[in-house]
C-alpha cells in the first residue's frame, strides 16, 4: 500500500470513529488530505503516469475508432499533455479536492450562483423591453414604411475546413475519417478516385474555395463579408499548430488579393482555429490567436486587435467599403464573441474558476456603453449558444435578454447545418418569448456528405434588420462531371414560407417543423444542400420535437425543458467535429452522460472564499 492510500485511510477512519473533532483534529484531517493529494499530484505529473494514461486512452479509442490505427495515437497524444497538467493544477489540487470534494478542510471556494447574476443583469430592464417583442415590433414598423429602403448585401461563410493536402485522383473511400490525400493512395478504379472539385468523404478542395471567392467577387459583389471560423481540415489526429495557422494565413491572403480594399471583412475564430482542436487556455497568450492578430489587422482596427489578442473576442464599429456602398456607421458595432469560452470540449476551461478570458464582463460593459449611446449590434459567434456550458450559457442569455434592443441578429456556424436558433427571454419555456434570430450557416466544407454553401443577407441600413436571405451552393457531383458552378440554392424566406425574417416568423416555421413530418424532412435536405447526408426516410414525433426545441431555444436547460415537456428523449445531433461519433460511443461504453461529465469538470463557477 503506497503513502497516499495510508494518508487517506487514516483520515477517513479517524472521521468515522469521531477522533478528529477538536480544532487540532480538524487541522490534522485537513493536512492529511492535502498531503495525500499532493502525493497523487506528484505521481500524475510523472512521464510514466502520463504515458500510461495515454496508452489507456489509445486502447479505449481503438475499440471505438476502428477505421485506422494511426488516428487514436495521434488524437490522444495531442490531448494527453494538456489534460493531465490541467487536472493536476486545479481539479486535483489539494485545496479543491480537500475542501470542495471531500469537505475535509474549511471552504476555500465560494460558488458564484448563476441565478444571482441573471437577476442582477435583469434588475434594471426597462419597461419598454418587458414585453420581449422589441425586434418583432421593429419588423412591424419596417413593413409599414414606404419602399424602397436603403439596404446592403452581407455575405457570410463558415466552416470552410479547406484541406491544403487535397489531391485529385487519390482514394476518396479510404479507411480514415478523412480521405483524398496522397497518404491514402491512388486507386485504379475511377469510381474510387477523388474528383477535381471535391468529394463527400473529404474536406473542401482549394479549387472549390477559389471558385467560391471568384463567384463572390464577380457575381455577388457583396458590401461586407462575415467569416465565422473553422478553417483547418478535420485531420485532428495529425495536424499541427503550424498547419492550423497556415490555413488561416492562406485564406486571408486569398481574400485580400481578390478583393483588396473594396471589401470589409469581420472574421472570428472557431474551435478548429486553435491547436489542438477545441482547446485554448485563457491564462496565457494563445499562439494561434496571436498569429491571427497579424493576419486580420488588414481588416480590424487597432482597438479591436488589441482586445482580440487577449482572448479572441472584439468589437469594431461597422463599416462598408465596397465600390457601390461606402459608409461608416457610428451607431452600429460588430461584436465578435469567442465561444471557446463555453466550448464543453475545451479542457483548459477546467483550470479557470469563472468567466474565461473575462469575456462576459467585457461584453456586459460594452453593451452598457452601447445602451447609453443608443447603438445597435451585429453579433458574431461560432458555436451556437445552446451548445454552450450552462454556467456561461445562462449568463449570456441574461445579457441577450436585457440588451435585446441592441443585438439585432446573430451569425453562427459549427453545426454544419443550414438552420437557426432563436434567442429567448429569460424564464421557463412556456413563460418566455423569442427575442432575436440567429443564423446557423451551412458549411463550405463537403465533409460528411454536404454540398458546400454560403449565404447572402440583405440588411436594412437604418434598423440593421435582415430583410432577406439567399443561400448559394456548389454541387460537387455536377462539378466533377464537368459543370463546376456556384448557384442559388434557395431563398430562405420563400422556402420556409415566411413573410419576413422576424423572430416570430421563424418561430412559426419551427412550429411547422414540429407539426409536419414533410417539413422536418425537407429541413434536413436543406441542411445538406441536397448532398448525400440530406435524405431521410422519416421524422417521427420525437424527431420533430427535438428539431423544434433546437430551433426555438438558445440555452441548453431551456432546450432540455422543451424536450421534457412531452417526455421526448431526443437529443441534439452531436458535434460533427467529433470524428466517427467518438464521444457518443465512449459515453455509451462507460454508461455516463457526456454532458454531465463536461458540466461536472467545468462548472460551477467559483471564487476563492
Amino acid at each position: 500500500m503506497d503513502r497516499t492510500q495510508h494518508y487517506l485511510l487514516f483520515s477517513y477512519a479517524a472521521t468515522r470513529e469521531n477522533i478528529l473533532k477538536s480544532s487540532i483534529g480538524d487541522w490534522i484531517q485537513c493536512e492529511t488530505c492535502k498531503a495525500s493529494v499532493m502525493a497523487l499530484d506528484s505521481g500524475m505529473r510523472t512521464q510514466v503516469i502520463t504515458k500510461s494514461l495515454e496508452e489507456f486512452g489509445v486502447l479505449v479509442c481503438n475499440q471505438i475508432e476502428t477505421q485506422n490505427n494511426t488516428v487514436c495515437p495521434g488524437a490522444v497524444g495531442e490531448m494527453g499533455d494538456i489534460i493531465v497538467p490541467v487536472l493536476a493544477n486545479f481539479l486535483l489540487s489539494p485545496d479543491y479536492v480537500c475542501s470542495r470534494i471531500l469537505s475535509m478542510c474549511d471552504p476555500v471556494f465560494k460558488e458564484l450562483d448563476q441565478d444571482t447574476f441573471v437577476q442582477r443583469v435583469l434588475a434594471d430592464k426597462p419597461d419598454h423591453l418587458k414585453s420581449n417583442d422589441f425586434v418583432d415590433s421593429l419588423y412591424t414598423t419596417l413593413k409599414a414604411s414606404p419602399a424602397p429602403r436603403k439596404t446592403f448585401k452581407a455575405a457570410h461563410f463558415s466552416d470552410v475546413h479547406v484541406d491544403l493536402y487535397y489531391t485529385p485522383g487519390t482514394d476518396k473511400n479510404c479507411n480514415m475519417p478523412l480521405c483524398c490525400r496522397q497518404e491514402n493512395g491512388y486507386p485504379r478504379d475511377p469510381a474510387d478516385q477523388a474528383g477535381q472539385w471535391g468529394e463527400y468523404n473529404c474536406d473542401t478542395s482549394p479549387a472549390a474555395l477559389t471558385k467560391m471567392f471568384e463567384f463572390l467577387r464577380d457575381e455577388i459583389h457583396p458590401d461586407v463579408l462575415f467569416w465565422t471560423g473553422d478553417m483547418s481540415a478535420h485531420s485532428v489526429w495529425e495536424n499541427s499548430v503550424e498547419e492550423v495557422a497556415e490555413v488561416n494565413n492562406v485564406v486571408a491572403r486569398q481574400i485580400q488579393e481578390m478583393f483588396g480594399d473594396s471589401l470589409q471583412v469581420y472574421p472570428l475564430q472557431g474551435n478548429h482555429d486553435v491547436w489542438p482542436v477545441n482547446v485554448q487556455s485563457f491564462l496565457e497568450p494563445n499562439e494561434i490567436v496571436q498569429n491571427l492578430t497579424h493576419v486580420w489587422n488588414y481588416w480590424l482596427d487597432e482597438n479591436a486587435i488589441k482586445t482580440f489578442s487577449k482572448a479572441g473576442y472584439y468589437y469594431q464599429y461597422f463599416e462598408l467599403k465596397s465600390q457601390a456602398n461606402k459608409k461608416f456607421f457610428n451607431d452600429t458595432r460588430v461584436l465578435g464573441v469567442t465561444t471557446q469560452t463555453c466550448n464543453e470540449q475545451n479542457w483548459y476551461l477546467w483550470e479557470v474558476l469563472s468567466d474565461p478570458g473575462d469575456e462576459l464582463a467585457w461584453l456586459e460593459a460594452v453593451l452598457k456603453d452601447m445602451d447609453a449611446k443608443g447603438e445597435k449590434a451585429i453579433l458574431l459567434g461560432h458555436i451556437p449558444t445552446h451548445g454552450c456550458l450552462r454556467a456561461w450559457g445562462s449568463r449570456f442569455q441574461a445579457l441577450a435578454d436585457r440588451y435585446q434592443h441592441i443585438i439585432r441578429f446573430g451569425l453562427f456556424g459549427h453545426s454544419h447545418d443550414e438552420t437557426f436558433f432563436l434567442s429567448r427571454s429569460v424564464g421557463a419555456m412556456n413563460a418566455s418569448k423569442p427575442i432575436a434570430f440567429n443564423s446557423i450557416l451551412a458549411p463550405t466544407t463537403t465533409y460528411q456528405g454536404k454540398n458546400p454553401s454560403f449565404a447572402v443577407y440583405e440588411i436594412d441600413e437604418e434598423t440593421m434588420l435582415i430583410t432577406n436571405i439567399t443561400t448559394y451552393f456548389f454541387n460537387i457531383t455536377q462539378a466533377n462531371l464537368g459543370d463546376p458552378k456556384w448557384e442559388v440554392y434557395h431563398n430562405i424566406l420563400e422556402a420556409y414560407g415566411m413573410e419576413d425574417a422576424s423572430p416570430q416568423s421563424f418561430h412559426k416555421f419551427a412550429q411547422r417543423v414540429h407539426d409536419d413530418e414533410q417539413t422536418a424532412m425537407q429541413l434536413n435536405m436543406w441542411n445538406a444542400k441536397s448532398g448525400p447526408d440530406g435524405p431521410s426516410e422519416s421524422c417521427d414525433s420525437n424527431c420533430r420535437r427535438g428539431a423544434y426545441c433546437g430551433l426555438v431555444t438558445s440555452y441548453t436547460d431551456v432546450e432540455a425543458e422543451c424536450n421534457a415537456m412531452t417526455g421526448n428523449g431526443y437529443s441534439r445531433r452531436k458535434d460533427p467535429h467529433s470524428f466517427s461519433g467518438f464521444t457518443g460511443k465512449m459515453q455509451r461504453m462507460f454508461m455516463f452522460s457526456e454532458d454531465q461529465f463536461y458540466e461536472f469538470m467545468a462548472d460551477p463557477w467559483l471564487e476563492r472564499a
